[in-house]
């Protein structure tokens, strides 16, 4: 079934930013048949779901400077991709 995913619908946001990666993961991988796969991520405002993408925003952001920097430092200000996205998306279930 994964060799064949056209789309990938996301009906809820998961605890953690890996635990999407990984679903996301299983949809575009190697071995797909598909080379165009689309990934769908539904919020519905004034939910808890605004919380949940700010919550995985929040936790991509601190993994994607811990795994980046060279040097240890104490502040990171720099942002990502992913945890853009996860911005989008809360923004859109709040509607700012």
């Amino acid at each position: 079934m994964q060799d064949r995913i056209i789309a990938l619908h996301n009906l809820d946001c998961p605890w953690t930013s890996a635990n999407l990666i990984q679903r996301i993961g299983r949809a575009v991988r190697q071995g797909n048949m598909n080379e165009l796969v689309h990934i769908y991520n539904y919020v519905t405002q004034g939910t808890f779901d605004a919380y949940m993408y700010q919550l995985i925003e929040q936790k991509q952001t601190f993994t994607s400077q811990i795994m980046t920097s060279k040097t240890p430092i104490r502040s990171m200000e720099d942002i990502d991709e992913r945890a853009l996205d996860y911005a989008e998306i809360k923004a859109l279930a709040t509607r700012k």
